[in-house]
C-alpha cells in the first residue's frame, strides 16, 4: 500500500503532529525532488509535490512542498506529483 505523505511527516509540524514525531526529511535540501529524464537521469529542474493535508480555512488549497523544499499551499486543481510512502516488512 502506498500513500502521499502528510505535512507533519515531512515538516514535523501540523494539526496531527505529536511532540515525539520524527520528520522524514530533516531540512529543505532533502525535500527537493527532480523529474527523471527519458534516459533515467535526473533533470536539472526541481518540482513541486503534494502533501495529503488540506489547508485550514480554505477547502480549495492543499499543502505542498515547493521547489525550494519549503512548505507552501496551492489550489488543488494543479497537476503536481507526490512522494509515496509505504511500510516494508
Amino acid at each position: 500500500m502506498f500513500w502521499p505523505l502528510a505535512n507533519y511527516e515531512v515538516f514535523g509540524s501540523g494539526a496531527d503532529a505529536s511532540s515525539t514525531f520524527s520528520k522524514v526529511y530533516p531540512d529543505n535540501a532533502s525535500r527537493i525532488k527532480t523529474n527523471l529524464a527519458a534516459d533515467g537521469s535526473s533533470s536539472a529542474s526541481s518540482v513541486k509535490w503534494w502533501l495529503r493535508d488540506p489547508t485550514t480555512g480554505n477547502s480549495s488549497n492543499e499543502y505542498l512542498v515547493y521547489t525550494s523544499g519549503a512548505s507552501n499551499t496551492y489550489l488543488a486543481n494543479y497537476s503536481y506529483g507526490f512522494v509515496p510512502a509505504c511500510i516494508i516488512g
